[in-house]
């Protein structure tokens, strides 16, 4: 079995299109070719490379992503040498202009740098400090983020404050008349970043309104989602099918939304209520709504939710009463 120097495990990711591929076939192309560089075509959509770290574990190939793009591309069952280079930061730079991203952190200096690093190029990412005491916000910073403060605690606080502060970068730019694209994504290196485009690219073509990133359709690491996180996604969205017709299969905190649309719904959960409140008045305001698979890995440390029992507690008494709520209590 071949191996890497032993870099970090949070960096591997197991790309589904290597399953069309023979073991023997690419023992032999990576033995020939490290470190390998190559051009995925990611399920029919992007482009995505990736460079420099593998290995074979469980009879897979992992590797490391970013965003280096030239020699090979997966085609027809083979890997092919290409003749050109692309230039994808061009490309992207121009493709995202219009996408703003907004990471709540709280204590994530471990991982705030992997998840900025792995994003493709935007317009702006927003990182809201949640009152960390790590580093973490000086490290946004080094990664060309822009940090702002939000000292009352809690996710949908976070996230309102990222909201306030993008909305202010959209009116600077003069991109409001443009109806920009707001993606939420959490700092704990759990979702992939470079699965960005996955959530946009149908919103930019104007066939989507909001579209989740679904943990529960998409490859999931082994003890990435507790048995309680599972279990609550499926009792939430369960009720949300029962009260609205509409069939979720998550709440992942990993979205995408045009900017006017977000602004409509009047978001006001200040903490585990948001991702819930954020599907039902989408289902309301008559959005049109789509759910893709991500791939979502164990997170960095230890979960502020799902990870304690109060956590768990808390934020599963908050979802099921936030449905309840707009269910039978309000009309909004």
């Amino acid at each position: 079995m071949m191996s890497p120097a032993s870099p970090d495990k949070r960096i591997f990711q197991s790309e589904p299109v290597w399953t069309n591929l023979s073991g023997n076939f690419l023992r032999k192309t990576l033995a020939e070719s490290t470190p390998i560089r190559l051009l995925i075509k990611h399920w029919g959509r992007c482009e995505w490379s990736a460079t420099s770290f593998w290995k074979f574990q469980n009879g897979k190939c992992y590797l490391r992503w970013n965003y280096i793009c030239e020699s090979f591309i997966v085609r027809n069952n083979a890997i092919q040498r290409k003749d050109a280079i692309i230039n994808t930061t061009e490309q992207k730079q121009s493709e995202y202009s219009d996408v703003f991203v907004v990471i709540p952190m709280l204590n994530e200096e471990e991982s705030i740098g992997p998840v900025l690093g792995d994003l493709p190029p935007v317009s702006a990412v927003i990182v809201v400090d949640n009152g960390s005491e790590d580093s973490g916000p000086d490290i946004a910073k080094q990664h060309g983020a822009t940090v702002v403060f939000e000292s009352q605690r809690g996710y949908g606080k976070a996230c309102l404050t990222g909201i306030a502060k993008a909305t202010e970068l959209i009116e600077a730019s003069g991109r409001d008349d443009r109806d920009p694209v707001i993606v939420f994504l959490d700092a704990d290196y759990s979702d992939y970043p470079n699965e960005m485009p996955l959530l946009v690219d149908s919103i930019l073509r104007g066939e989507h309104d909001f579209v989740i990133g679904s943990r529960a359709r998409g490859e999931r690491e082994s003890g990435a989602m507790p048995f309680q996180a599972v279990f609550g996604n499926w009792l939430a969205c369960s009720l949300v099918r029962l009260f609205w017709g509409v069939k979720f299969t998550d709440l992942g905190p990993f979205r995408a939304i045009r900017f006017r649309s977000l602004q409509a719904l009047g978001m006001v959960d200040e903490n585990f209520g948001w991702t819930i409140e954020m599907q039902i008045k989408a289902i309301k305001a008559g959005l049109r709504i789509d759910e893709v698979p991500v791939s979502y890995r164990r997170r960095v440390g230890i979960s502020k939710i799902s990870g304690t029992v109060s956590g768990t507690i808390r934020a599963g008494y908050k979802i099921i009463y936030t449905i309840f709520k707009y269910r039978f209590l309000t009309s909004k």
